[in-house]
């Protein structure tokens, strides 16, 4: 497994499969979806290396899980898409958010619900790599070279004499007054004292009112999860065949992923089933009726 720092941020792990490095679009030779599972940050994004720019998607991971990529492939057939839909005819990459983890997942909506997302998208740009922090504020690299530390930021606001500390180990190595201005990409060198080059660094900015505008620690697990562990697909629950309520909840879940077949099966199942039960012990009261 790797952990994503150059084409799709740091919202998962990617696995390489058969050598090639699911991180890189322009390694993957077929159309590929990947979607990350319970992440809990609350940004992910693409970063083109080579043209040092990419888009940040910033939103409250509890009201938005759903991170995905997509690439059609440098094969033949993804070539053809991207003859199709690009004006240059070059390789890129896809990226959603969304309500839920994947795209095959839906919840109804009921009458007169409203539903009400914030989310926020913004260009980063000569950071020199993929961030590793994102705010609905700003994008934040720190890149540590030799005895040096240098660090790169976007803003999306003007923020005038905004504080720009580097720590280490609880002291700082320096603090300044600095104007973030989104037309300019924040770009800053600090030397490193020999204690400092092995310790992690925290770098914060915070703006003339006081408020955090981004901070971030170099040594913050993958997915600011220290107990982070690769997804694994869920075990289903053991079958009970007396059960109308497992039966209905099976057939709400292929519901909601637009398996209208296996949908319909599982509705009637649980229609009969409750039929047995109530014949059995002559309960009343209504049954569980097929959504189909």
């Amino acid at each position: 497994m790797k952990r994503t720092r150059t084409r799709s941020g740091l919202f998962s792990l990617f696995r390489k499969e058969k050598g090639v490095d699911l991180s890189k679009f322009s390694d993957v030779p077929n159309f590929l979806s990947l979607f990350a599972r319970n992440s809990t940050r609350d940004y992910f994004g693409v970063y083109y290396d080579k043209s040092d720019w990419g888009i940040v998607h910033v939103a409250d991971h509890r009201e938005m899980p759903g991170k995905k990529t997509w690439t059609w492939g440098t094969d033949d057939n993804g070539n053809i898409w991207v003859d199709k839909l690009t004006d240059g005819g070059h390789q890129y990459v896809e990226f959603q958010g969304g309500r839920f983890e994947t795209q095959m997942e839906h919840q109804f909506i009921a009458p007169h619900r409203v539903e009400h997302i914030i989310e926020h998208w913004f260009p980063v740009n000569n950071l020199g790599g993929a961030w590793d922090e994102a705010t609905q504020d700003a994008a934040l690299r720190i890149s540590i070279q030799g005895s040096r530390a240098v660090v790169t930021a976007n803003v999306n606001s003007r923020f005038n004499d905004a504080e720009f500390i580097v720590e280490s180990g609880g002291v700082a190595l320096r603090t300044e007054r600095v104007k973030l201005d989104p037309a300019k990409t924040f770009s800053a060198t600090v030397d490193l004292p020999a204690a400092a080059v092995t310790r992690p660094l925290t770098v914060t900015f915070t703006s003339k009112d006081g408020r955090e505008l981004i901070k971030y620690r170099t040594d913050t697990p993958i997915d600011g999860n220290p107990d982070f562990k690769p997804a694994t697909r869920p075990l289903p629950d053991p079958k009970i065949s007396t059960s109308a309520e497992q039966a209905y909840v099976e057939g709400l879940a292929f519901d909601k992923k637009s398996k209208e077949r296996e949908a319909r099966a599982a509705y009637e199942e649980s229609v009969e089933t409750r039929s047995r039960l109530c014949a059995r012990t002559y309960c009343s009261g209504p049954l569980i009726l097929s959504k189909r």
